[in-house]
């Protein structure tokens, strides 16, 4: 019987050969090798916090984080207060290292160099990015907390929130002008997404600090680590990855409808009587998330402004059955690749899409889904360096492709995530007329939620925030 997309295998929990056993065609031999691609660097999401020593200012930072003493002007009488700083994860970046400014620092393989920029050390393997902006320390005291939304007591999906429970009353929420909800990519690490959005929500400078509200999902697997929630109950958790595309829970609640009603939830008046703006941003499958979320969902207010922000996705949910082969739009050959406009990757719906995707899909013809879609505000961003194309870390020509997906359904969306962006949005302006979304690259970064999120580039997106490109760095 072929794996559907809500019953995919967790591949941490499966021997290889059952493989062999359970796919025997090739159809669900692509299902199967999908999840495990997507889990074989991520079969355990880490939640705890580092604890930083008391000479990088003795606080904490997100799992795989590295600690730097960050300076910053706390107030008028303190003007060198020093914190705790962190050093995001670029699939984690033990050993990182902090520059002397006390704001920036560089990734594993890498040191300061001039400016504002990171240099490859001699032994650093990966060509394609010998020279990176550096890293922005983020400092978010509120990453010590998860929340659950919800009913007290209940299993329910995993948050944090600048602002605390979103659910408690608060005084502050009456003040919040913009929120921000960011997606997490396969390893799960939203921590490290919350609190890299903390800092550049604290570095914009349309809004006071204290009018934007960050929230960074968790969309827990079976896989990960047992915790409890800061408001009482236990995490909602999906299969490994299944999240991605509307995926049920194991209570049988699709990734999508946890942040229909968070979004539904923060539009209500009386408890944000202020915003203006609500933004959703997601990279790698986070942008995957995105990207089929905006096309699919019925929650999408007018006001507060609604933004959905893709960035760096390793697929898109094509509008189109054509794809882009020698230079040429045309249909592809499905002998050679039966499932390629099947859901995730397109909008058949021969291999049993979740309910949520199902309800969608019944309810809007193509053409007027294409139609509702072209009148929402998206914004597609990616890293000019995103292109490697090598999955694996032993072949010749190898370079760091944090987890590409391959399969016959990927490739034809592109051989790299910066192809495969490039080619999306020309299917949308040349073949279904959808002329109002944006695109936008990032120079001088490749696939880093980090860089991506701190860059110009995304803050012009994220805030409405208009000024020269700073963050990229040239070919020179």
């Amino acid at each position: 019987r072929a794996l559907s997309h809500q019953n995919r295998v967790n591949k941490a929990n499966v021997l290889p050969i059952l493989q062999i056993d359970i796919v025997s065609n090739t159809r669900m031999r692509k299902k199967w090798l999908h999840c495990l691609s997507l889990s074989s660097l991520f079969t355990t999401s880490l939640l705890a916090l580092e604890r930083c020593s008391d000479d990088t200012g003795g606080g904490f930072c997100p799992s795989q984080n590295t600690c730097c003493l960050l300076t910053r002007e706390a107030d008028s009488r303190r003007r060198n207060h020093a914190v705790s700083g962190c050093l995001p994860s670029d699939l984690g970046a033990y050993n990182a290292t902090c520059c002397d400014d006390g704001l920036t620092g560089c990734g594993v393989g890498y040191t300061c160099g001039p400016g504002n920029t990171c240099l490859a050390k001699p032994e650093n393997t990966d060509p394609l990015v010998q020279k990176l902006p550096r890293y922005q320390l983020c400092h978010a005291p509120d990453v010590q907390f998860i929340y659950g939304f919800g009913p007290k007591n209940h299993v329910k999906p995993a948050y944090y929130a600048s602002m605390g429970d979103l659910e408690t009353p608060s005084s502050r929420h009456a003040i919040v002008r913009a929120i921000t909800f960011v997606i997490h990519g396969a390893g799960r690490n939203a921590d490290d997404y919350f609190c890299t959005m903390f800092s550049a929500a604290q570095k914009q400078v349309v809004y006071r600090p204290e009018q934007v509200l960050v929230v960074a999902l968790r969309f827990a697997a079976r896989s990960d680590e047992t915790f409890s929630l800061h408001n009482g109950g236990e995490p909602m958790r999906w299969d490994d990855g299944s999240w991605r595309y509307g995926g049920e829970s194991f209570n049988n609640v699709s990734s999508f409808q946890v942040l229909d009603s968070m979004v539904s939830f923060v539009s209500n008046k009386t408890e944000f009587p202020y915003l203006e703006q609500i933004k959703i941003i997601g990279h790698s499958a986070g942008g995957q998330f995105v990207q089929r979320w905006a096309l699919l969902t019925n929650v999408w207010t007018e006001y507060p402004k609604l933004r959905a922000i893709v960035v760096n996705p390793s697929s898109f949910a094509y509008l189109t059955p054509l794809r882009k082969v020698h230079e040429e739009w045309t249909m592809p050959d499905t002998a050679k690749c039966p499932d390629y406009n099947d859901w995730e990757w397109g909008l058949y719906t021969s291999d049993s899409p979740p309910f949520y995707v199902r309800r969608a899909l019944n309810q809007w013809s193509i053409q007027a889904l294409t139609e509702r879609f072209s009148h929402r505000d998206v914004v597609y961003l990616a890293g000019d360096r995103d292109i490697c194309d090598v999955p694996g870390m032993s072949r010749n020509g190898w370079c760091y492709s944090h987890g590409l997906e391959t399969l016959c359904m990927d490739l034809l969306e592109g051989k790299n995530r910066l192809e495969r962006h490039m080619n999306y949005f020309e299917s949308l302006t040349r073949l279904v007329n959808v002329t109002t979304h944006k695109r936008d690259l990032v120079p001088g970064v490749g696939h880093d939620h980090s860089l991506i999120f701190h860059s110009d580039n995304a803050m012009q997106y994220l805030f409405d925030q208009h000024h020269h490109h700073q963050l990229g760095i040239s070919d020179a």
